[in-house]
């Protein structure tokens, strides 16, 4: 068995030679492609294996499983790729977002259970419903939809109804009403951004925070939660984005020291919610996933919010147990594949004995009947003229 683990860069990365090792286990071999690889009229693949600890360079027929980074969806050079790849064989995704924030909100609303999670937000596509909305939250956060890494995402509080204050990063500068209305005009509207109410998620430092739920699928396509860690903004105005300066610490400590009393209840809250998400997703989604990154705050009462959800969620701070979930679910996919194809088959063989017991049916309905009897001596007459030469 053989799965396909499709990147953009030609060196396999870290979690590749990793993965290669845990699936060599299940039987199962890692073959690392890139787009350039991958023959659409042949229906093969040239990539990489890990044989004797050295990436090789093989040729295989194209994987029936290949885990993607669904970043390749958002590149128009791909597209052709990506439909020969959605059509020939199974991907862990088929799309680049598992949901778009904005669209996220709008579904957690209006879900009977989820509902508690999501946060008030408007897409941004007037100056006027973009000035309500921060009048009436005093508070917001902008964020661009297809956004990542919190790049681009700015707090925003109104002082007055002239004037405002953004804040990004580790920066604050004040707005009068015409320039916010300019600032909209030129970056805002024009890069489809969202506004969504301020959630308060601080530490008892005041430096911003979220929880990242790594959640991964693993044996019998179940779910896991592979890890919870917490982002810290240190000195940040905005965002909890370590790759502009913050810190990471584990979930149960830093529940205990910001939360106190509440600490083991929001933990066991953030775990069941996590869990449902994912099932959930699946199911509003259609689409069968394979991991997820669930950013999560946390407000001063200990409630819940959703604040995004990714599709590639960085894996560094738990690889040992992503890679040890996802070969799992890697031989699940393919075994499960197989079963698929041996039940197709087997569904083709009673569908076509079906039709011949139908037809044979109907011959015998027609050699019973009256017209079949009186046009006897006709049809014996034609086969001695058949057998006859003129």
């Amino acid at each position: 068995m053989i799965v396909g683990f499709l990147r953009k860069t030609n060196t396999p990365p870290k979690l590749a030679r990793l993965l290669s090792y845990t699936c060599n286990y299940h039987g199962i071999s890692l073959i690392y492609m890139t787009p350039k690889g991958i023959n659409m009229e042949k229906g093969t693949v040239q990539g990489k294996m890990l044989i004797n600890n050295t990436w090789e360079r093989v040729e295989v027929p194209l994987p029936k499983y290949i885990d993607i980074n669904p970043h390749f969806f958002s590149y128009k050079k791909y597209s052709k790729l990506m439909e020969y790849l959605k059509v020939n064989t199974n991907l862990s995704i088929n799309r680049r977002n598992i949901m778009k924030k904005d669209v996220l909100q709008e579904t957690l609303i209006n879900h009977e259970r989820l509902h508690k999670y999501a946060i008030p937000g408007e897409n941004i596509d007037t100056f006027e419903k973009f000035f309500d909305f921060i009048m009436l939250n005093k508070k917001v956060v902008v964020k661009p939809v297809n956004g990542l890494q919190g790049k681009s995402v700015v707090v925003l509080q109104a002082i007055n109804e002239n004037l405002f204050v953004i804040g990004e990063q580790k920066s604050e500068k004040q707005y009068t009403k015409d320039e916010l209305k300019d600032l909209f005009t030129t970056v805002f509207k024009k890069s489809r951004y969202v506004v969504q109410k301020y959630i308060t998620s601080r530490t008892k430092h005041n430096d911003p925070f979220d929880c990242r739920v790594h959640m991964e699928k693993g044996a019998n396509n179940r779910w896991h939660i592979a890890n919870i860690f917490v982002r810290i903004g240190i000195g940040q105005s905005v965002v909890s984005n370590v790759n502009q300066g913050g810190g990471i610490s584990k979930l149960t400590s830093f529940l205990e020291v910001n939360f106190k009393d509440k600490s083991k209840e929001i933990e066991q809250h953030l775990k069941r919610m996590a869990m449902d998400m994912a099932s959930e997703m699946e199911r509003i989604t259609e689409t069968q996933l394979s991991t997820m990154g669930l950013d999560v705050g946390i407000n001063p009462e200990g409630d819940l919010y959703i604040f995004e959800i990714n599709s590639l969620p960085v894996v560094s701070p738990q690889l040992s147990e992503v890679t040890l979930l996802r070969a799992q679910y890697y031989k699940y996919m393919l075994e499960h594949n197989e079963k698929e194809k041996f039940k197709k088959e087997q569904d083709n063989i009673i569908e076509s004995k079906a039709e011949i017991q139908k037809l044979k049916k109907q011959l015998k309905q027609i050699e019973s009947s009256t017209s079949w009897k009186v046009t006897k001596p006709i049809r014996s007459i034609g086969r001695r003229l058949q057998g006859k030469n003129f």
